[in-house]
């Protein structure tokens, strides 16, 4: 699975964009309610800046900021064990900002992302072949640093979001729909209303245009 000791499965940059907005649509879709999303996307978060988040009840988050220099991904568990330095200290465990290059380090002062608060974070520069992290000794357990529990959904595959999502709202969602947003097929009201019957086509649009995601244009009378 992905985490921060399997960065080979993180999409380059510009597909992980495009998950990111499609994790966003659908969330979107299925909670109306924007406090009870786990996932957003905002295309005009700063100037030249997208921002991708996941936040939960648990205290669990995510940022992923998007600028011309590249991305940068910071994450935070509570519960993890390396949760521990930030309980402690009010800093990140050693090494896990310490390498972050300063054309992306601007997401580690900015208190609406949390700042230092974090248990990983990785990065990728434009000119970058992979994805980076910063040299962090581990301490024991299958997930130190949080980022498995997080990182998943992140994958690029449609089925990781739809078994994450059937599980949290505990409904059935059609598969198909799923993989067209993950497609980036522009949205109809048809697609919007197989996914969730009570959709407010009107209010949906408007969170689209946030999220930077396509919609189909208005049939001709």
């Amino acid at each position: 699975m992905i985490s921060t000791r399997s960065l080979h499965i993180l999409p380059d940059i510009e597909p992980l964009r495009r998950v990111c907005q499609a994790v966003a649509t659908l969330d979107a879709v299925l909670s109306p309610e924007w406090e009870f999303r786990y996932y957003t996307y905002q295309r005009s978060w700063d100037a030249n800046q997208q921002l991708a988040s996941m936040r939960d009840e648990m205290g669990d988050e995510w940022f992923l900021l998007f600028s011309p220099a590249g991305a940068i991904l910071k994450g935070y568990v509570p519960d993890s064990a390396m949760a521990e330095t930030v309980h402690e200290r009010g800093a990140a465990w050693p090494g896990v900002l310490d390498a972050v290059p300063p054309a992306l380090g601007e997401i580690l002062h900015d208190p609406r992302l949390g700042g230092p608060r974090a248990t990983f974070c990785v990065w990728r520069q434009r000119q970058d072949k992979s994805w980076y992290r910063g040299r962090v000794q581990f301490p024991s357990g299958p997930d130190p640093d949080g980022s498995e529990h997080l990182m998943t959904v992140l994958d690029g595959d449609p089925v990781s979001y739809t078994r994450w999502a059937e599980q949290y709202y505990e409904i059935e969602i059609p598969f198909i729909e799923v993989r067209r947003i993950y497609m980036h097929r522009p949205m109809t009201e048809e697609m919007a209303r197989a996914l969730n019957p009570n959709t407010d086509w009107g209010s949906l649009i408007d969170e689209l245009q946030k999220i930077g995601y396509p919609t189909a244009p208005e049939p001709k009378t």
